[in-house]
């Protein structure tokens, strides 16, 4: 997985435990629940209409209970 950065206009942020914004975002990640557990999120204080992120990933085959990107 990786950020397109020819194609978007906002970065995403890796990270695990919480967001650096206060009483935003996730404690943790939602597979191992706990702080060493990692997630990608987007600032969204620092975006306006019609900016956009993207990442990237090859191509997989979606299950009917649904995925976890890892």
């Amino acid at each position: 997985m990786y950020q397109d950065k020819n194609k978007d206009s906002l970065d995403w942020t890796y990270t695990a435990g919480g967001t650096d914004s206060s009483s935003t975002g996730p404690h943790s990640d939602h597979t191992l629940a706990n702080v060493f557990g990692h997630y990608v999120y987007l600032e969204d204080s620092v975006g306006k209409a019609k900016d956009n992120a993207r990442l990237n990933t090859p191509e997989m085959a979606v299950s009917s209970k649904g995925m976890c990107l890892e």
